[in-house]
């Protein structure tokens, strides 16, 4: 029998890069993949017609409220999908005996620490958008006990609207190109998110628990940007500049460098660098 893997937030860029990865990597399994459109993962009766008709052995949540400026006006539309929709998959899960994978972010934490942070230390988020994925993942650990929660930070990808587009866009209207040096974060590639996410369901079973993923490395959009610049062969020039050159809405942490200790230690999974990953995106869909 196949294993029947649901994927909500299937049209963003985790949820179409986790498509392509189980495509090439796991074809004996058998994915569902929905849009927001076709499935609002707050909606507790149309979750319980989907999770009847195709029982999930694995639900992958991609959906979320991204924007974190947004977020801080938005509220209620960020806690619904970021808290309440996490809520509703899973009590879904605990129902119909599925295992919930669910994306979190480096941005629980208040950025205060200067060494990468750990899956136990305490989530202080400094924004609205963090304080909604932390209660998303209380209310996942309140209402079933087969759940990987995995955090990651500043994906990008192949696909959709990412920091690669971004610094893209910017390089064919600008000569020169200013990004933020004072926040310092762990970018992560969302093709080593979606192999680890493989990794957890085909060999891992039962290892539930919190776990972050990221690329190796201690980098700011700066650092990020100049790479992809120099990547690609853009011809502009990239400045650093303090946060304060930008009106950010919401507070950003200083510092929110995970740690991947735990999935070293524990899996013995071989955690690439920040560069090398992304080296490896830009040849692959943008060379």
């Amino acid at each position: 029998m196949k294993t029947r893997i649901l994927i909500s937030g299937g049209t963003g860029q985790m949820g179409r890069t986790l498509q392509e990865v189980l495509n090439r990597e796991w074809p004996g399994s058998e994915v569902l993949a929905l849009a927001h459109n076709q499935w609002d993962i707050a909606d507790a009766e149309k979750g319980k017609e989907i999770f009847s008709s195709f029982r999930p052995d694995f639900v992958i949540n991609t959906a979320a409220f991204t924007n974190v400026d947004l977020a801080e006006e938005q509220r209620e539309a960020a806690r619904r999908s970021n808290a309440t929709g996490p809520a509703v998959l899973a009590r879904l899960s605990n129902d119909f005996g599925t295992i919930l994978i669910h994306y979190s972010t480096d941005y629980v934490f208040d950025g205060k620490k200067r060494t990468p942070y750990t899956e136990t230390d305490a989530p202080a988020p400094v924004n609205y958008y963090g304080l909604t994925k932390w209660e998303g993942e209380k209310n996942i650990q309140q209402h079933t006990e087969r759940y990987y929660i995995i955090r990651p930070a500043w994906i990008y990808s192949g696909y959709g609207r990412n920091f690669i587009r971004l610094v893209m866009d910017l390089a064919r209207k600008n000569a020169v190109l200013r990004f933020i040096n004072d926040q310092i974060g762990s970018p992560t590639s969302a093709l080593d998110l979606a192999r680890f996410t493989l990794f957890l369901m085909r060999e891992r079973p039962g290892d539930y628990g919190i776990y972050h993923c990221s690329n190796l490395g201690e980098v700011s959009r700066f650092d990020q940007a100049r790479a992809i610049v120099e990547i690609l062969g853009l011809p502009v020039r990239v400045e650093p500049v303090l946060h304060t050159a930008f009106r950010q809405i919401a507070e950003r942490p200083a510092y929110s460098v995970l740690s991947k200790e735990k999935i070293r230690r524990m899996f013995d999974w071989q955690v690439r660098p920040w560069r090398e990953s992304l080296e490896h995106v830009l040849k692959t869909y943008y060379l």
